[in-house]
């Protein structure tokens, strides 16, 4: 198990979230998602960035979710994918179906290899399950900041140890 692995397992069990509930991993060549279809549901924190959505997404926290707490945006990554796991049961079948389609046109532009616009994006993180999981994981910044910071350090000095030392 790495390091940042490691840290992400031991903030959900001081977080309340028993080994059986949900675990965590950090796989640098992946994206972010969450995957609730194994029998102990999986958080896959990745190293794969994209500056430019990164950067309408922090924007998007901040100025539309009121995010006021300085943190990575892995970190809000990481969050957010916890936020999939603790908001997924709230969504109604509309709420769904209207992800998933929100998913299923912008997935055809990737597979087509058109490039996505802000307005893209916007969508993608505007979709019911996507606003869920992020205002989860705003509120928990907000509400337990000091908690949100040492996470986001101890997640980037250890992300820093596993792909450059």
């Amino acid at each position: 198990m790495n390091k940042v692995t490691q840290i992400l397992n031991d903030f959900l069990k001081t977080q309340g979230y028993a080994e059986d509930e949900v675990r965590a991993e950090f796989i640098a060549e992946e994206d972010s998602y969450y995957d609730e279809s194994p029998s102990v549901p999986l958080i896959v924190l990745g190293g794969m960035t994209n500056k430019t959505a990164d950067g309408i997404f922090m924007r998007y926290c901040k100025e539309e979710l009121g995010l006021n707490v300085d943190v990575d945006v892995i970190t809000l990554s990481f969050l957010h994918e916890l936020g999939h796991h603790n908001t997924i049961e709230f969504l109604d079948d509309e709420e769904m179906e209207a992800s998933e389609l929100t998913k299923f046109m912008l997935n055809i532009k990737n597979e087509t290899n058109q490039e996505f616009t802000e307005k893209d994006y916007m969508r993608y993180f505007t979709c019911p399950i996507e606003v869920e999981a992020t205002m989860d994981a705003v509120a928990f910044c907000n509400h337990n900041p000091e908690v949100a910071k040492e996470l986001d350090a101890s997640i980037l000095q250890a992300i820093w140890e596993v792909l450059y030392v």
